[in-house]
């Protein structure tokens, strides 16, 4: 290398570190936070959390015995249930509820039952008995009445007194035999019936006492198909789960949801609901899974508005498709809904802390090695983190400053 490129080189150099050194002063010695412009999708959205539920499942209720009307019970405490999320089977054991009342009315039941059977006994007794000698006593009148018709006939060789007192003694006791065989038909009606009245409460005591039993047997709930538990709420709106009772009026236990049918329900505040439609696509975050994100859709929009849950505002039920990505969501979990209402795939773009107010324009600071440079910009779209700007005036890349610099 010649003498003269040196000096040129080393010319060159010392220039280079001087401009540096007056950027520097420019800036007044300090290092300021700064952010890069960006060219990319910009989206202006409504942010709304929501609670994941599935609309198809399989709900496990209360045993089907306990609609019967032969069963005194409209009420159950659950004494014990499976972990929520547990995985299960169809057959396998999820919930015990309380058999005390049960119990009691079976035996109850019995007790009742106790007494009829010897109702019935007794009065199977009682009916031999007694018919027994009502039929002895038709065999006398027959006998006399025999016995009345003989006279009769040896009566023909004797006078028409005796002939006449004769016949009377016959009819006579034949009117006693039909009065006999009368008495005898009421009092076997009468047991029949009786007999037949204990039968009945006999046999619907025994099928109240084996329906209890049976009922007991069913406290033990069992799942009806194979899935995962997910609790489910009562009247009040709380999980049920131990110690909670579950009435015939609501008589869900737990709920075996389909995870392919989950959804994301929200509500939609009445400001916004007129930019809301069906079909808009929806960013999801599920607070269980810090950092990942889902694609959504909106399926369902309500048409008539209700106080949202926890406050007092008017909101529109709205509910959103979810695509779980293969990741295991389950029903509960608390969703972060990002509904996109509208998007620019080639925006300039700058973050909201990037912008700054002076004397009625918007104002960025632009940082190069020769120093800040004041620059107004034009607003297009903004949303809650991001500003979309008007192109031409920064470049992508270009350094802007996040903070405002000391004069």
């Amino acid at each position: 290398m010649t003498r003269k490129k040196k000096i040129i080189i080393a010319a060159s150099a010392l220039v280079a570190i001087m401009v540096l050194i007056g950027a520097k002063k420019f800036m007044g010695g300090k290092e300021y936070s700064y952010a890069r412009v960006q060219q990319g999708v910009f989206e202006t959205s409504i942010e709304v959390v929501g609670e994941l539920f599935a609309t198809s499942s399989t709900d496990i209720q209360l045993p089907e015995l306990t609609r019967n009307d032969a069963i005194n019970a409209r009420q159950f405490k659950i004494i014990d249930v499976i972990q929520e999320g547990s995985i299960v089977k169809k057959g396998d054991w999820v919930v015990s509820l309380d058999p005390t009342e049960t119990e009691e009315n079976r035996r109850q039941a019995q007790d009742n039952l106790d007494k009829y059977y010897n109702n019935l006994e007794n009065a199977k007794l009682d009916s031999n008995m007694i018919l027994t000698e009502a039929r002895n006593e038709i065999t006398k009148a027959k006998d006399n009445l025999d016995d009345k018709i003989l006279k009769v006939e040896q009566s023909s060789f004797e006078s028409k007194a005796i002939q006449r007192q004769a016949v009377i003694e016959k009819e006579t006791a034949e009117r006693k035999l039909e009065r006999t065989k009368r008495t005898y038909d009421q009092r076997r009606r009468k047991y029949v019936t009786q007999i037949r009245r204990y039968e009945e409460n006999v046999r619907r005591l025994e099928k109240e006492r084996d329906l209890y039993s049976e009922l007991i047997r069913q406290l033990q709930v069992r799942a009806t198909s194979n899935g995962m538990v997910v609790y489910t709420k009562g009247w009040d709106g709380n999980k049920i789960k131990t110690g909670s009772m579950v009435t015939l009026w609501n008589p869900v236990l737990l709920s075996l949801p389909d995870l392919s049918t989950l959804m994301s329900e929200t509500y939609i505040r009445e400001v916004d609901f007129a930019k809301v439609k069906i079909g808009q696509k929806v960013r999801i975050k599920i607070d269980a899974f810090p950092g990942k994100e889902y694609n959504g859709e909106i399926k369902e929009i309500a048409n008539v508005g209700q106080t949202i849950p926890g406050e007092q505002q008017i909101g529109f039920k709205t509910l959103i498709k979810v695509d779980p990505n293969n990741d295991l969501l389950l029903p509960s979990m608390t969703t972060s809904n990002a509904i996109i209402l509208k998007s620019w795939p080639d925006a300039i773009i700058i973050p909201r802390k990037a912008l700054f107010r002076e004397e009625n324009k918007n104002i960025v600071y632009r940082q190069s090695f020769l120093g800040i440079e004041k620059v107004e910009v034009e607003i297009e779209q903004e949303n809650e983190q991001q500003i979309m700007i008007k192109p031409g005036v920064l470049k992508v890349n270009n350094k802007i400053l996040t903070e405002l610099p000391q004069s």
